[in-house]
């Protein structure tokens, strides 16, 4: 489990005057790890400006599921798919997306 004070030292680490899309991912996942959801997706599209990785939109559309956002969460994880073609609970994770947002008639 996370430390919580390490969050005071993401928090500082992403205010240093050299942006670092690295220190926006990781502070997104920490934020994430204590339910965090809005601030963690906000890091991890502020890191989306520096770094085109599979496991930031993955992240991220785990975050737009934590806050039933299907639609989101399909998008998210389309483009997880894209980047990461081997990871299968992405895969299956977009398709629950799908599923969910055709459920609820988006």
């Amino acid at each position: 489990a996370l430390d919580p004070s390490s969050l005071e030292l993401y928090e500082r680490a992403v205010r240093w005057p050299w942006p670092s899309p690295s220190a926006h991912a990781h502070y997104g996942y920490a934020l994430g790890q204590q339910e965090q959801v809005e601030g963690s997706m906000r890091q991890m599209e502020l890191a989306l400006r520096g770094l085109d990785t599979g496991d930031l939109y993955y992240g991220l559309g785990a975050m737009a599921l934590r806050l039933q956002d299907y639609a989101a969460a399909e998008r998210w994880f389309e483009e997880c798919v894209y980047r990461w073609p081997s990871k299968a609970e992405a895969r299956e994770l977009l398709e629950r997306a799908r599923r969910l947002r055709d459920e609820q008639g988006e």
